[in-house]
């Protein structure tokens, strides 16, 4: 998938101090849901991490544009 450039990065997770992943998943199944349309957010994907957190998903289903969603998960993981 192709994700924007990104302004801010974020931090290490603070558990496993791994750098955790930026996600883009699609909202739709089939022809089910929000077709075109994806949530945003990131997670540590550290297989080893006992905690594994993530971030509230953004959508972008409204007004809300792709850049934007992604920049307040950042936001979200880093102020934690």
């Amino acid at each position: 998938m192709n994700i924007p450039l990104i302004k801010i990065m974020p931090k290490e997770c603070p558990w496993c101090h791994d750098i955790p992943i930026v996600a883009k998943d699609p909202l739709w199944n089939g022809s089910h849901g929000y077709y075109g349309n994806y949530e945003y957010y990131v997670a540590c994907r550290n297989g080893n991490c006992k905690i594994n957190p993530r971030t509230k998903s953004y959508n972008d289903i409204y007004d809300m544009k792709e850049e934007k969603c992604i920049n307040n998960a950042i936001e979200d993981w880093n102020n934690r």
